[in-house]
């Protein structure tokens, strides 16, 4: 097979394995060669399957060290790689004039791929790609509450929505899809940003239970736990009034925000917007010095003066191409992001306090 397809195939099932895990067979990787090559890391909670085009003289199954297998194969001299197996003790891998022997484990002991079944639903994979791109960012890193860690996917009558927050912000995007039983999933950031690596263009189809979901595609198939808990009914934070709303080129303003950014507090890292007469004004201020930056902007209503996160307005703004709209209730209450090309997306951020 060509070492290109088979060092990507271990790059993606090595997503999920961990090189010192608490149960040492699972810093393997199981290998499987059939009509194609299929490379299997787990840690217990996330699975990956990845396949890959390949000439088998002999269908079998071995397990590698997967550490040791990837680095031997992204040294190897030629473009095509022979792999063969005595018996499950060890195995050989050539390239070239390169000849490398690994010492093998017992393939049966490796925890087998977690079943494909439950709900299924099918749809482009670009389109989900994009969907989980627009709203992850929003899932929170920390560990103070478990469900901020996660993505909600929502199957309602017209389609699916996914959600993040970290309880500071908020994303969410709705995608249009035949209707279905409806249902709640609670997904880990983590496989989520996993789910990105094997989407692309043509069809992907989500698997779900009550427990688990995986996602299948013509390159790799992820599984994952779901986790537990209730996501917060995120629809009560979201104003359902404005006070005013400005629209402006995203990129434009993120670019001014990312600039001002510099000079901003290191421990809040606020930036002030200050809207006034069709006029935007990004401020930031700490004990280096300050900054400020101003561009024209279409505006609703009476003058605004608010703050927020640096990080969190250019991460919301990144996510939007074209013309951004912001709707303001009040300078304390959050702020709506809304993308003008997009009705199904939106993103919410909570203000800093003034002053």
């Amino acid at each position: 097979m060509q070492a290109k397809d088979f060092g990507e195939v271990l790059g993606l099932a090595g997503r999920a394995i961990q090189s010192r895990s608490p149960q040492p067979i699972l810093s393997y990787a199981y290998l499987r060669a059939q009509q194609e090559l299929e490379v299997y890391g787990t840690n217990g909670d996330l699975g990956i399957v990845a396949r890959a085009a390949a000439e088998v003289a002999e269908p079998g199954e071995i397990l590698l060290p997967a550490q040791l297998l990837t680095q031997v194969v992204a040294k190897l001299p030629g473009d095509e790689v022979v792999l063969e197996a005595s018996g499950s003790s060890k195995a050989a891998v050539s390239s070239g004039h390169m000849r490398v022997e690994l010492q093998a484990a017992d393939a049966s002991e490796y925890p087998r791929p977690a079943a494909v079944e439950g709900q299924a639903v099918a749809l482009d994979g670009a389109v989900l790609a994009a969907a989980l791109r627009r709203v992850i960012y929003a899932a929170a890193s920390e560990e103070f509450r478990a469900v901020f860690r996660g993505i909600q996917l929502e199957l309602q009558e017209q389609g699916l929505r996914l959600v993040a927050s970290d309880g500071f912000r908020l994303a969410y995007q709705d995608l249009v899809l035949p209707g279905g039983p409806a249902g709640k999933y609670l997904v880990p950031a983590r496989a989520a940003s996993e789910f990105l690596r094997v989407l692309g263009p043509g069809q992907a189809t989500l698997h779900l239970t009550e427990r688990r979901i995986a996602l299948v595609t013509d390159r790799a198939v992820v599984t994952s736990s779901l986790m537990e808990g209730d996501f917060p009914d995120y629809k009560r934070v979201i104003p359902d009034k404005k006070e005013c709303a400005l629209e402006a080129d995203a990129q434009e303003l993120r670019e001014a925000v990312s600039r001002v950014a510099i000079l901003a507090d290191r421990n809040s890292n606020r930036v002030d917007l200050l809207l006034h007469k069709k006029k935007l004004r990004v401020e930031s201020r700490s004990d280096y010095g300050q900054g400020r930056d101003e561009l024209e902007v279409s505006h609703e209503g009476p003058d605004m003066e608010t703050a927020f996160n640096a990080r969190f307005l250019t991460e919301a703004l990144a996510v939007i191409d074209g013309t951004v709209r912001i709707e303001f209730s009040g300078q304390i209450s959050p702020a709506i992001f809304r993308d003008r090309g997009d009705q199904n997306y939106l993103a919410l951020i909570v203000p800093l306090r003034m002053g």
